[in-house]
């Protein structure tokens, strides 16, 4: 009990510690998210890429084995779980389908994926659409055309997932909001902090010859 206790004393100087109690309880919650992954409970798989605990990377990877449609199901949420713990593979995925030419695939990354993976992948993702750089004139599925009506992918973003991906972002007007203009500053005032949030995504290829049909090259 002494040796513990001078242990934990030494945190006022910057030491890290961890008592029984704290450890236990972290094995617990890891054991959770580890079963919860091998039965597919989504909960669970969500929560174990939101954990930063790179150890569950394998249990995802054979949850994943399972199923192959990462556009929507249970796979996808694998997809962006293995994504947000910064595996180049699903964060290269999931910005071939933002840049794959198909509206509604796309569409679909930008509402449901990005505001799960955040970080400075998805600010570089974010700018490159407001820059004409990516998702440029996707193709626009015929019910989308007749019964719901198109909003460019940039006006998605600038209307509502900018705010859930990044909610420190500046808005305008009362409806809320941000514009081209508006992010560009934000990124430029913040882009220090902003290239540490994780997922870094250092070796994605941000460009449309890395994908072909929605899906990485290689």
């Amino acid at each position: 009990m002494l040796r513990l206790f001078l242990a934990c004393a030494t945190l006022s100087v910057g030491l890290y510690c961890q008592t029984p109690l704290v450890q236990s309880a972290n094995e617990t919650k890891r054991s959770a998210i580890i079963a919860g992954i091998q039965n597919g409970d989504e909960a669970q798989i969500l929560q174990a890429g939101q954990s930063g605990d790179r150890s569950v990377v394998p249990y995802l990877r054979e949850q994943l084995k399972k199923s192959k449609d990462k556009i929507g199901g249970p796979a996808s949420r694998v997809q962006i779980a293995l994504a947000k713990l910064d595996e180049t593979r699903e964060l290269q995925e999931v910005f071939c389908e933002i840049d794959s030419g198909n509206y509604a695939v796309s569409k679909s990354a930008i509402e449901t994926k990005l505001p799960y993976i955040k970080g400075w992948y998805s600010a570089e993702i974010i700018s490159g659409i407001l820059d004409h750089r990516f998702a440029k004139d996707p193709k626009v599925p015929k019910h989308y055309a007749d019964d719901l009506g198109v909003i460019p992918l940039s006006q998605l973003l600038l209307t509502g997932s900018i705010s859930r991906i990044f909610p420190d972002a500046p808005t305008q007007g009362a409806l809320g909001g941000t514009s081209p203009d508006l992010w560009r500053q934000y990124v430029k005032d913040h882009r220090s902090e902003l290239m540490t949030m994780r997922p870094l995504a250092e070796r994605v290829h941000f460009s449309a010859s890395a994908c072909k049909d929605g899906r990485p090259r290689h």
